[in-house]
């Protein structure tokens, strides 16, 4: 078994007992598994790492997110362990590891030059090393091209460690907080839960940002006073508008309480993205 990318009480919100459906929308095919077969991927994770997000962010969020599935008024403490799950849930999965593995280029560049910079200076000030600085500027050359091609994951656990910065989690909990609670329509998940418009990020006016935690309830935060109460039942367009968003979000898998023989084909589709206010 390997490391679980998405916790295993976190999948439990969409399985009938201790199963759930899953599609791989890149092999096209769904199948039906127990919870804790999902969403993991060995070596993902080092284990003190596991154990950190287990005992620091999943096991402090289990209780609130329970509140949340039975429609129970979040105290603000609460808000606030919902936060840091959240933004955890954007960084740790597979799309987190990739944005952080696509920074290392441009930051390994960086340092490339500043060491070269330091080593020409070096050879400048002292002719007699001049030899040695070309042969540690190969050196630092051949370094930077391997971390470029095969970034390490050290730099993606470091900010895993590290968790979400108190800008972040305060800017979260500045939005207005909402639940939306589905008609009858089932909300789906994925493997990329956490979705905001990357373009417009958290801060602005017309941010959203919606992760769904059950089949049932979806979290929902903006910057608009719309007057909603914490918990609402919504309409089945605004379900299918945030399980649109799952779909964008989706790597490789999607997870549904039910069959949905359509979810392959819903996945398939580039569908356009809209606000919900």
């Amino acid at each position: 078994m390997g490391h679980h990318y998405l916790p295993q009480h976190y999948l439990l919100g969409f399985a009938d007992g201790v199963k759930v459906w899953g599609h791989d929308v890149r092999a096209r095919r769904s199948f039906r598994t127990q919870v804790k077969s999902l969403a993991n991927e060995t070596g993902m994770y080092t284990e003190e790492l596991e154990k950190h997000l287990a005992n620091v962010v999943e096991g402090p969020a289990q209780d609130v997110i329970d509140r949340a599935r039975k429609r129970l008024k979040l105290r603000d403490e609460d808000r606030e362990v919902l936060a840091a799950y959240i933004i955890a849930m954007w960084q740790r999965v597979p799309a987190g590891r990739k944005r952080v593995a696509g920074h290392i280029p441009s930051l390994a560049e960086t340092i490339k030059m500043q060491v070269v910079q330091q080593l020409d200076a070096i050879a400048a000030s002292e002719p007699d090393l001049s030899e040695a600085a070309t042969r540690r500027k190969e050196e630092v050359g051949r370094i930077i091209s391997a971390y470029k091609e095969d970034p390490p994951d050290y730099f993606w656990h470091h900010t895993l460690k590290s968790g979400a910065t108190p800008r972040t989690v305060q800017g979260l909990l500045s939005m207005n907080w909402h639940f939306l609670v589905s008609p009858g329509e089932s909300f789906i998940t994925c493997d990329n839960p956490t979705f905001f418009f990357e373009s417009v990020g958290i801060a602005a006016h017309e941010s959203e940002l919606s992760f769904p935690l059950s089949s049932e309830v979806c979290f929902w935060a903006n910057r608009a006073n719309s007057g909603r109460p914490q918990y609402f039942t919504t309409d089945r367009s605004i379900v299918l508008e945030l399980n649109r968003r799952s779909a964008h979000n989706t790597q490789r898998f999607i997870y549904t309480r039910e069959e949905a023989p359509w979810v392959l084909s819903f996945a398939a589709k580039n569908h356009p993205l809209h606000r919900l206010l």
